[in-house]
This record gives C-alpha cells, structure tokens and sequence, in this order.
C-alpha cells in the first residue's frame, strides 16, 4: 500500500489539535504530529511549540520537506522552545532542537535551546574522521563532545534556512559537520554561545545574515570551508574563529563592534580574504583588542578589504590588486601523447585545421599560456586578436606567460566574439560568488551563449589554469556559434535551460535596441527629513539613503552597458542628458523612495493604471526585489494618474523610514546594496525582453 502524500499540513499551538486533519480549517497541534504524515510543506501558525505544548524534541525535517512560518519577520511569534538527545554518528549525544536532513527547508522560524549545551539546529553528513581537532579549546571553551568512529555516510545534507532566529541557544544556533553543505540566509543570531559552528569538511554558504551579541559569532574548524557573503558580525565577544585547516572564503562582510577580536585565525587555518583579481570587501572597525589577530605561523593575505593595518596583530600581508605586464608570444606546448578524455571529440574536430594538435602533442591537463590561446582563437577561427584593442578591463590582470585561468580564458573570448553582457542571475555556477564582479557579466555572456566547457559543469573554479583540452573545447564553441563548426553534444558543455542567448549588436533590430533607463530619486522634502532623522537619532538621513539605492542601481546598469541616467525630485529641473533621454520613445523611467508613516514595514512598487508595460516592469521588479530579500510586501498597486510620455514609468517604494524593521535595514549598507541589485536585475530582465524580436 503507497502512503497518499499531503501537500500542505497546517499546524496551529492554540487552536489546533492532533486528531485533526492538518487543513487550514483543521490544523494540528503541533509539529511533532505533522512531521509523522507524509507530507512535503508545513505551514505554521503564531505561538510557542515546546514540551508542554506537546513536542518531542529533536524534531527531524526529512529529505524534501519544507517548514514556513513567517520569513517577513524571521518568525518572530513563532518559536520553537526546547530540546532533546541526538545520538550524532560521529560525536556523542547532544542536545538538539532540529535535525535537518537531504534537501529540507525551514523559513521563518525562531529556535531557542537554552540547555547548557544546546544546539539549535543540527546538520550533518556524516564521516570517519576521529584524528581531527576537536572543538575544545580555541573554539567554545565550554564544548566537550568527542567524536566516534563509524563508517562514511553517503547521503548528503544540502538543507536551506532562511529568515530564522536563533536565539539563546546554550552552545551553538547552527552547527553543522561532516561534508554537509547548507545555505542559510537572511538569518539572525542573538544571545547564543556561538552563532554559528562549522567543523569537519562542512561546506555551504552563509549570506546575509546578522550576528550580534553571541559568545562567538562564528567558529569554522577541521576542513571545514564555508562562503560567508554579505553578513554582519557584530557586538559579540570575538566575531569569528578559524582554527584547524579550515578555509572560509569571506566577501563583503561586516565584522565590527565586537568586544575583543573582529577575525582570529588560529592553527593552520587560512581564510580567503581577497586575492589578485577579486578584492573580498570586508569591513574590520571598531573591535576591542584588534580587527584582525593571526595566530598561525602562515602569513595571511588581505586583498581589497576596509582593514588597517594598525589594527592587525601577526603576520598579514596586503597585497595590491595585480597589474601585470602582456608577455611575448609562445607556442603552443608538445608534450608526450596523452590518454583520450572528455574533450577528445572537440580535438578531433578541430585538429584539420590547427597543423601543430595532433594526439602526438595534446595532453588534456596542460596549462596554456595567453600567447598559446591566443594563437589558437586566431586559427581556428580565422580571427586576429588587436592586443592594443583589448581593454584592460577585460584583462587586468591576466595574461601570466606560464598559465592562463578559465576566467582570463573565458573573458577574452567573450570580448573577442563581441558579445554584448550577460544575465549573472541564471549562472548555474555553485562557485560563481568567486568571479569577480567586473567580470561576471562576460562569464555570464559565454555561460548563455554556450562556450564554456568544463569537466565539472556545476564547478567554475575560475583562477584554475585552463588546460588544453577545456581551451580547445570553448574555442570549438566559439566556431559552433559564428556557424564555422557543427555542433558536438557533450555532457560537458555548460548550458542554461530556457534562457535564450545574448544577441549581438548586428542582431538586434533598430527598433529593438535597448531602451534608456532614467532613476528618479525621491527625496524627501526637508520638514520631512528632519522629522524621520530625530524619530532615528543614529540612522542615515532618508535623503542619503534613498540616493545610495539609486545611485548604487545606476553603476550596476551602466556596467551591464545599458544608457542609464540619476535625477532627483529636488532639484530645481533635469539635466540637460535627462531631459534628452526622457524625451527619448524607447526610455525606462523608475522612481526610487523612501516614506514616512506609522510603524508599517515592507516595500511596495506601483505604476500607471493606464500602461500595460508600466505594469509588466513593476510586476517583474517586484518578483525581482522579494527573491533576493525577505520583507514584507503591499504587493504592486496602481496609480490614478495620466503619464506625460509614453513610457513605462514605475515607483518603487523601498521601505517605511519609520517601521521598526525597515529602519534597522534601510540605515544597513549590505541591505541597500542586496535592494539596489535587485531593482537592477528586474530591469535588466525587462531589457531583456525589451531586445527579443517581435
């Protein structure tokens, strides 16, 4: 007999009860009971699931099961209180709220654990790895478990948590082990002995999230490699504690206020904090002892971070962004004959026209220098490459004699086929918050168009030198594209399903050529500034904030290389530029705003009744801004007004200046940033549209 699978069960602490059918006229009591159906989302109501409410603790979220409270509010009325024994596989028994497994999701949920050595949240893959370092004693002085020796668990752990507390756990709000990868955004931590705890060979991502007023913000140790993007570390005793050889890689985190360290490395551990062609954007200030204490016998490097060296104790190194110099032409390397691989269909294809690549003198995984891929573009595709022609910022700093990356590799391409910017948005990269921002438009354009071929498609690796077998590949599909080449079907060219190439300038028809986008920024008027700036003594003026989401969505437009022009509803009268390209038939018009009003929090994005393309643009805005961020919305909502031009022209409210959360996350630089490329991604996919042919 097959158990019937339930779509949505509904659960409600007060009102439900567990003899109930679980639907929204007849919710359950509890989680516990939900959990036991076969069932693959459940929906929480407001109040507290514990003990006496009648919860077994630890609950388990099986493989394909997703939770959801309230994400607008990091489920600040719903709260899971309590724990119980968790036999780990590879530690010993804990004290657990949540264990998450497969691909489960949980949003908008607070979880408090407050035994004393009580874990929010637990994931784990598990594996043999019993001669590690345990936890005691860089990283929670309090932690005592050991670890058991059992065989590899190959199930993996990708679990999603967003928009959750965790809050006054007694050790960690998160702690994930093993090989377990999970992404966990938009988070807070509060109160806890520490935040966050990766150990073993954890992996996975931390985005957005705020982590204030733990013991330790975050802890990483073993092999443990997490990408932590775009967080806040502050107010805790020491923010975040590497140990073991692990080897987080850290981009445009703020790591400030916290009472002792900002970042202490200790052991072996090396932390990504920027490199030659991708400066990390963290921001060290205003912690106790220093921003940034290495403790290891290895020299850390620092790469494009706001962090003074005054601040730093041992040894740190601060390298500039690389420039170097074009080498001279070399040819292309003949070593020994080479097995067959992967690549051998596109050698074989290619090797008529190119007289040096025969399988004498292929070998799959050797590097290629610029010159010797440069040499290869201009005879397999009867193309000459002007060096002075090539703008540096496609280039800087590539073009190493002894190896060229797949990022370099793939950049040329794209400049060298002319190809007009990418969507970053559909790059099917695991990877891809390691490219480099100025590049990640041409990595897209190749990406949609086709010539990236890889041995592992999910896995850019983009400073990885290119070997000979992934050059010769991509520059095959560079011929596949301009028709000198037939198609070859391999599994090992990147593709992107349902997304249309980038069409050339050639292509794409007069009438169709990307419209120009003008930003208004509505400023509020003076009375009304002055009024929110003494309702939010410490914040951002409204004025400033409102411009620094307008200004920040204009530089992402123009890097896409779309016509974009900033005006404010202040000024006295529009530029002479503005004027000209409002006036212009094939214009975009988007205002951007901040109002004041009760404590009502959300964003909101209206348009003209009377324009059916004004509607379009505000609804993919708005689709746009409530997948990047987790707030509230009042939906898109239409305006009784006549537009003076035809053109689309849409408003976008970003928040209520005097709402308790949105004042906390307009006066946040990383919030705004999130807002700004989220407003800018919903108009690129409107040019987008804007430029298929009719």
């Amino acid at each position: 007999m097959v158990e019937e699978q339930v779509e949505v069960v509904y659960v409600d602490p007060v009102k439900g009860d567990d003899r109930a059918t679980g639907k929204l006229t007849e919710p359950l009591k509890t989680l516990t009971a939900a959990l036991r159906q076969t069932v693959s989302t459940i929906r929480l109501s407001p109040g507290t699931y514990s003990i006496e409410g009648g919860e077994v603790f630890p609950l388990t979220i099986a493989a394909g099961v997703s939770i959801i409270g309230d994400p607008a509010n990091r489920g600040r009325d719903i709260t899971l209180v309590g724990g119980g024994k968790f036999n780990s596989p590879t530690f010993a028994q804990q004290s657990v709220t949540l264990l998450m497994e497969g691909d489960a999701q949980l949003r908008g949920v607070t979880i408090t654990n407050s035994s004393a050595k009580g874990t929010g949240i637990w994931i784990e893959s598990a594996e043999s790895q019993p001669e590690l370092e345990q936890i005691e004693p860089d990283q929670i002085e309090s932690n005592q478990i050991e670890p058991n020796q059992i065989e590899p668990n190959q199930i993996r752990s990708e679990p999603t948590i967003a928009s959750c507390t965790l809050r006054q756990c007694g050790r960690e709000g998160i702690f994930v082990t093993g090989t377990a990868k999970p992404a966990i955004a938009n988070c807070l931590f509060q109160g806890n002995l520490a935040g966050l705890a990766f150990v073993r060979s954890a992996k996975g991502e931390v985005r957005r999230c705020v982590v204030v007023d733990n013991g330790f913000g975050m802890v990483v140790s073993d092999r443990a490699a997490p990408l932590i993007v775009d967080s806040q570390f502050a107010e805790n005793r020491s923010g975040l504690r590497l140990s073991g050889t692990s080897s987080p890689v850290l981009r445009r985190n703020a790591i400030e206020y916290n009472i002792r360290e900002g970042l202490v490395v200790f052991g072996s551990a090396q932390p990504d904090l920027g490199n030659a062609e991708d400066g990390a954007e963290n921001r060290f200030r205003q912690n106790g002892n220093c921003d940034l204490q290495n403790q290891t016998a290895i020299a850390l490097i620092s790469v494009g971070n706001w962090l003074n060296p005054a601040r730093v104790t041992g040894a740190v190194a601060f390298p500039a962004l690389q420039k170097l110099t074009r080498p001279g032409r070399r040819s292309l390397p003949t070593p020994p004959k080479a097995h067959p691989n992967w690549a051998k269909p596109f050698i074989q294809a290619i090797a008529p026209i190119i007289p040096d690549l025969t399988e004498d003198g292929f070998q799959p995984s050797a590097k290629v220098s610029s010159a010797a891929y440069e040499d290869l573009i201009c005879t397999a595709l009867d193309l000459q490459i002007d060096s002075n022609s090539l703008p540096e910022a496609c280039l800087n700093p590539v073009l190493r004699p002894e190896a060229m990356t797949r990022l370099e590799a793939i950049v040329l391409l794209a400049k060298v086929l002319d190809l007009p910017p990418g969507n970053p948005s559909v790059l099917p990269y695991r990877d891809r918050a390691q490219i480099p921002s100025q590049r990640i438009a041409a990595v897209a354009a190749a990406t949609q168009n086709r010539l990236v071929v890889l041995p592992q498609i999910d896995r850019l690796n983009p400073l990885a030198p290119i070997t000979q077998a992934e050059a010769i590949a991509m520059i095959y599909q560079a011929g596949v594209m301009q028709g000198k080449f037939e198609a070859i079907v391999s599994p090992q060219i990147v593709s992107i399903p349902d997304v249309k190439p980038s069409l050339s300038a050639e292509q794409i028809p007069e009438e169709t050529k990307a419209p120009v986008v003008v930003l208004q920024a509505h400023v509020p008027p003076a009375e009304l500034q002055s009024s929110l700036r003494s309702s939010l003594q410490s914040s951002s003026p409204a004025a400033e904030i409102v411009l620094a989401i307008a200004q920040e969505t204009l530089s992402l437009l123009q890097f896409q290389g779309i016509e974009a022009f900033l005006g404010r509803s202040d000024a006295a009268d529009l530029s002479v530029s503005l004027q000209m390209a409002i006036a212009d038939p094939a214009a975009i018009e988007t205002a951007i705003g901040a109002v004041k009003a009760e404590d009502i929090n959300g964003i909101a994005v209206s348009h003209p009744a009377n324009s059916l393309e004004s509607a379009r643009l505000a609804q993919l805005i708005h689709k746009t801004i409530l997948r990047h961020i987790d707030t509230r919305s009042h939906g898109v909502q239409t305006e009784e007004k006549s537009l003076p031009i035809a053109i689309p022209t849409i408003s976008i409210t970003v928040g209520f200046m005097t709402g308790t959360e949105d004042a906390i996350n307009l006066n946040d630089a990383e919030y705004r940033r999130c807002m700004a490329r989220a407003i800018a991604e919903g108009i690129l996919h409107y040019v987008q549209f804007a430029l298929l042919p009719k």
